[in-house]
């Protein structure tokens, strides 16, 4: 008998959202920051009740709410603390980090290609000292170090803020362009 523990839930659904408003909105932000960007551009945190986002605001929060009640078992309303657009140029990327102070993060795809860079997820562990990936004649999910996926326009991925995550560099001469955000339970 096999026993697996300690999953990790990776929700990625297609939406319908007006990806040409939100292109047409991302190019109005100027103002921005540096976090886990190496290159591009990371806006500032962006206002909650902006017109432009009320409807991804909406969908963040039905399908936050699916994963936090069905897959973790945590029965407390959510809310969204704070979200942000991030474009990446030729060469740009996002290094591997977590998101603090939160129990999801997840980012919504605008402007993607086949060369713009996976999303990639690392194992919290250190599977790889014990048995180096040349060990390894397939990868599965008990011995893979890491996973990634290719994002896709209108595409929306939730995950659990805990697991260290990354954007690979955009191969492409066209801009990614993508929105973040951070999703907490009510006390």
């Amino acid at each position: 008998m096999i026993t697996e523990i300690f999953k990790e839930p990776i929700f990625q659904i297609k939406l319908n959202e007006n990806l040409d408003a939100l292109i047409e909105f991302s190019n109005k932000l100027k103002k921005g920051r540096i976090k886990s960007n190496v290159g591009g551009f990371q806006s500032e945190d962006l206002a909650l009740n902006l017109p432009e986002l009320k409807s991804l605001n909406n969908e963040i929060l039905k399908h936050g709410d699916n994963l936090i009640r069905e897959h973790l078992a945590i029965e407390k309303n959510i809310y969204i603390n704070n979200l942000w657009l991030n474009k990446n140029y030729y060469k740009d990327y996002n290094e591997q980090h977590v998101h603090l102070n939160c129990v999801l993060s997840g980012v919504f795809y605008i402007k993607t290609n086949k060369q713009s860079g996976d999303l990639q997820f690392f194992r919290n562990n250190m599977l790889d000292i014990w048995v180096p990936d040349h060990n390894i004649k397939n990868f599965n999910h008990y011995n893979s170090t890491s996973w990634a996926f290719k994002p896709e326009d209108n595409y929306l991925f939730l995950f659990p803020a805990w697991l260290n995550h990354s954007v690979k560099p955009n191969l492409s001469q066209e801009e990614r362009i993508s929105i973040s955000f951070n999703i907490s339970i009510e006390k």
